[in-house]
């Protein structure tokens, strides 16, 4: 009987000799897509799109570092190979406007039963704050200067240069942008997010008690890319 226990003794402890900790080693695989939620600064969703080059970090077990990293490629698709049963952490970092360093972890937990070709499929949705000009949206257009005696227009409206034109994105109280017109009377604003816009130029009035009157349009730039055409015709009086 005491050689019996000894054996079983010897098993056991043999068994958890052989039990190796997380890290590589095994056929299991932890992979999967990494998203944007693009966001403006109002806190609006402006777009979801794949994350490009994006660091993703691994731990292994209970380890308080980070054990391995790789980038997400172009198609936003990371993975980490030749894992060992056990338990995981994939991480990675979104913005955070609320946070000291504008950034916060986000962390999925993973396990893994079998040494042999498992497979975790984690998607990541990371959230990410862009600037009114992070985008690849254009909008143009032209100026034209409508005379009036009275208010009665005369002529033609006529090609208006060096006119300033103004940008307001969205619901915001203040212009974004201002440009120029050209000699031709055309302005342009470029590398734009998707979303609402207005453009405004002031018109003249010599009887007004001030001689700015903003004569505005307004647009929305709805795909990714878009180009929006806003032409605006100013009063002079």
């Amino acid at each position: 009987m005491r050689v019996f226990q000894i054996s079983i003794l010897s098993i056991l402890i043999g068994l958890i000799s052989c039990s190796k900790p997380e890290g590589e080693g095994g056929k299991g695989i932890i992979s999967g897509v990494i998203s944007y939620d693009r966001h403006d600064h109002n806190n609006k969703l402006i777009n979801t799109e794949i994350a490009k080059k994006e660091k993703v970090y691994i731990v292994y077990g209970e380890n308080n570092f980070f054990d391995d990293d790789v980038d997400s490629y172009v198609d936003g698709s990371y993975h980490f190979d030749y894992l060992r049963k056990g338990d995981y952490q994939i991480i990675a970092f979104e913005d955070c406007n609320t946070c000291d360093s504008d950034k916060q972890e986000v962390v999925y937990e993973i396990s893994l039963d079998k040494n042999k070709s498992e497979a975790s499929n984690t998607d990541i949705n990371l959230r990410k704050e862009v600037a009114v000009d992070d985008g690849t949206g254009v909008i143009s257009g032209r100026v034209w200067t409508q005379q009036y005696s009275g208010s009665t227009p005369v002529g033609n409206p006529y090609i208006d240069e060096l006119q300033r034109v103004y940008l307001v994105y969205d619901t915001d109280s203040a212009h974004f942008d201002k440009v120029d017109t050209d000699a031709n009377g055309y302005y342009s604003f470029s590398n734009l997010i998707m979303g609402n816009y207005t453009v405004f130029a002031y018109s003249g009035c010599d009887g007004c008690g001030i001689n700015l009157v903003p004569k505005e349009v307004s647009g929305i730039i709805a795909s990714k890319g878009g180009e929006l055409v806003l032409d605006i015709t100013i009063e002079q009086h």
